[in-house]
């Protein structure tokens, strides 16, 4: 199983679409899936860590999207965001790639919530419940 929040959640969810090993689930807490996506924004973070915006190195843009490797062979995938929607480009997309395939997957937006609400409560008892109410039924 793989985690991550934030950058970390992109890097975690890339690790678990691009990676054929013993990978049995992915969560995403409010990472982008994908930065080519028409919900992404472009960030000035994105464009130094990718190497230049979009038009300039389009090709890096595409190979940090896990949405892009999405296959039969993808882990379910939970999904638990923030109300921030710039954190939810392609999340909508790839649960549908998932879905085809017979992938369970979710998410749970958290209400009123801002990008780091996995940190602190209210909202870290709802994070931890979702996670292992999703690896509870993924897992066994």
């Amino acid at each position: 199983m793989v985690l991550g929040e934030s950058a970390g959640a992109q890097i975690a969810t890339l690790v678990g679409v691009k990676k054929k090993n013993k990978i049995n689930a992915i969560v995403n807490v409010d990472g982008i899936v994908s930065f080519i996506h028409p919900e992404a924004e472009e960030s000035t973070y994105a464009s130094f860590w990718l190497g230049g915006n979009r038009n300039v190195n389009l090709k890096n843009w595409t190979e940090a999207s896990p949405l892009e490797y999405v296959d039969k062979n993808t882990p379910p995938t939970l999904f638990i965001n923030s109300s921030q929607p710039r954190f939810h480009a392609g999340r909508d997309d790839m649960m549908k790639k998932l879905k085809s395939y017979n992938i369970p997957a979710e998410f749970h937006e958290i209400k009123d919530s801002p990008h780091s609400f996995w940190s602190a409560e209210p909202w870290f008892t709802d994070t931890l419940n979702y996670t292992l109410d999703f690896l509870n039924k993924v897992l066994k």
